[in-house]
């Protein structure tokens, strides 16, 4: 993480006006490193491996980026480990507040933001994550 949070502050400081952002774990950090449209400029701000509150914690230390025009916000795989309890309420809560900083971090910074849902969990990933959590 301490190693890509500077460049994703440079690419947020530099970025074109009206462009969009990327922000969560490691489906936006992974996401291919082009445009997904030739006529849209996007900033990739993604963090692989943080959990909600590793990211929340991130991007508070980014100060005066550019103005998106969009944010599409893809977390909560690193939140739903069976080590982490995902099903307890004081991790749905601790999630939940966690998101909601990043919501209002993304929406003082672009004109609207999507929040994709957690991907489902493949029967390899059963073993360390847990299931029933991604609904949730």
């Amino acid at each position: 993480m301490e190693a890509r949070l500077p460049v994703i502050a440079a690419d947020m400081l530099t970025s074109p006006s009206g462009a969009v952002l990327l922000a969560g774990n490691s489906h936006a950090e992974l996401a291919e490193n082009s445009s997904p449209s030739t006529c849209t400029p996007w900033v990739n701000a993604g963090i692989a491996g943080t959990k909600a509150r590793d990211y929340a914690t991130a991007i508070d230390r980014i100060t005066e980026p550019a103005r998106f025009r969009l944010a599409v916000l893809l977390t909560g795989t690193n939140d739903i480990m069976r080590r982490d309890k995902p099903l307890s309420q004081s991790s749905k809560a601790r999630f939940a507040a966690d998101v909601a900083h990043i919501l209002v971090w993304l929406r003082k910074r672009t004109d609207e933001v999507i929040v994709a849902a957690v991907p489902p969990v493949g029967i390899a990933a059963t073993r360390r994550r847990e299931p029933a959590a991604v609904p949730v």
